[in-house]
């Protein structure tokens, strides 16, 4: 009867040992399982935030790259309003050069018409006499001619004529003058 009951108790305390065992061994897998469980909150979490952080940064670099879309374009735009300008300025300067060259043109025209009309309703004086007919060509009046024989002789240094008591030009004063040889001064 003792051997029973001892045998009973060593089969009480097996089936005890393994019944702990097996609580023992669920709790250790219950234990991984939370870790593992709380292992993958964690990476989660941070899978989450570097999702967001990756989606700030892209947002920033949009508008990043917006604000150097549009920060070329207004360069753009800017160089081109430049262009236009500078270009119509081009324009108006040539259109003002060939309208001050037409306007040269009609008022020479006008000048020398004026002389060969006479005079005209509100001219007193002829203009043909004043000179201003001197774009025609040199020496197309006596008094160019004139001129010009006086600003050669003037000037010259003996030159082509030679210098010398026979030439005319040797006293530098024409041989018809008979007055002083300076005017005098006011």
């Amino acid at each position: 009867m003792e051997k029973q009951q001892r045998q009973q108790v060593e089969k009480n305390m097996q089936e005890a040992r393994e019944k702990l065992e097996a609580e023992m061994e669920d709790a250790y897998h219950e234990h991984q399982a939370n870790l593992l469980r709380q292992d993958l909150l964690r990476r989660q979490e941070e899978l989450r935030r570097m999702e967001e952080l990756h989606s700030q940064e892209m947002q920033k670099r949009k508008e990043l790259q917006l604000r150097q879309e549009e920060e070329r374009r207004r360069r753009e735009e800017e160089m081109l309003r430049k262009r236009e300008m500078e270009e119509q300025m081009r324009r108006q300067r040539e259109e003002n050069y060939r309208m001050g060259g037409f306007m040269d043109r009609e008022r020479e025209m006008r000048m020398n018409s004026g002389g060969a009309m006479g005079l005209g309703a509100g001219q007193k004086f002829p203009m043909g006499g004043l000179g201003f007919e001197g774009q025609q060509g040199m020496g197309s009046s006596p008094g160019n001619m004139m001129g010009n024989d006086m600003r050669n002789e003037r000037f010259s240094q003996g030159g082509p004529r030679g210098m010398g008591p026979g030439n005319p030009g040797y006293g530098r004063v024409r041989e018809e003058f008979d007055g002083p040889s300076k005017k005098p001064r006011f």
